[in-house]
């Protein structure tokens, strides 16, 4: 008994086959079209020699000729449609085997892998996550407390004003000046207007307090700075929890 031929094997075989029938026709439609130019020079030719018979037969032939090319031009290509047709079906038996190698593939990888495990894979990867951000956080916040010194903001100004002051670029050449004469004025009669209360506090007492203020400030930066890092802290220890 036979062997089955295999589907990829028919295709092959039959572009083949409509490949080498497409290149005999068209060998034969380059003959005949040659023959049809031979047959025009000699009817012409035939023609001023005044032989009638003779000049009717070749018409005759030549008109044949001619229906013979159109039919082989048609055979053409109703050939090369069932080519293409062939070549169609060729790629829908790859895509189908394919997708079935696809499939397999799919059902070995869902077997494989577990909805729960990649849950909690997935948790732990953002927990983790989070802890080494604060720990980051923390360590930003740390190292720019021990590496801050109480000059570091003046020289961070100087280093401005002389950047911006080789540049052209002065704040005092950007914004113009109020009129300082209107507000001078004005300051003074809102002076006159306020009456000062008896037992004011004096020089001695305002600069006293103006102290007292700036170390009262001071205290407060300083604890603002604990309090945001003891907060980091205390985040990251729920997250170990």
């Amino acid at each position: 008994m036979a062997k089955p031929i295999p589907l990829k094997d028919q295709i092959k075989q039959n572009q083949r086959m409509i490949r080498k029938a497409v290149r005999e026709l068209e060998r034969e439609i380059e003959k005949m079209k040659s023959s049809q130019k031979k047959l025009e020079k000699d009817i012409k030719k035939y023609a001023k020699e005044n032989q009638t018979a003779t000049v009717k037969i070749m018409v005759r032939d030549l008109v044949r000729n001619k229906n013979y090319v159109n039919r082989f031009i048609m055979m053409k290509t109703q050939l090369t449609a069932v080519g293409l047709k062939i070549q169609t079906i060729k790629s829908n038996e790859a895509m189908s085997s394919a997708m079935k190698d696809v499939s397999k593939c799919l059902v070995l990888l869902n077997k494989q892998m577990s909805v729960p495990e990649l849950q909690k894979v997935m948790n732990d990867f953002m927990s983790e996550q989070e802890k080494n951000d604060i720990q980051q956080e923390i360590m930003n916040d740390t190292m720019d407390e021990a590496m801050m010194e109480d000059d570091s903001e003046q020289q961070e100004d100087a280093i401005y004003n002389q950047v911006m002051d080789e540049l052209g670029l002065k704040f005092g050449e950007e914004v113009p000046m109020a009129p300082s004469s209107e507000v001078a004025g004005t300051k003074a009669a809102e002076a006159e207007e306020l009456p000062v209360p008896a037992g004011g506090p004096t020089g001695d007492n305002k600069g006293k307090g103006g102290d007292d203020d700036k170390k009262g400030g001071g205290g407060e930066g300083g604890g603002g700075g604990d309090a945001g890092i003891n907060e980091l802290e205390a985040r990251l220890q729920n997250l170990r929890r």
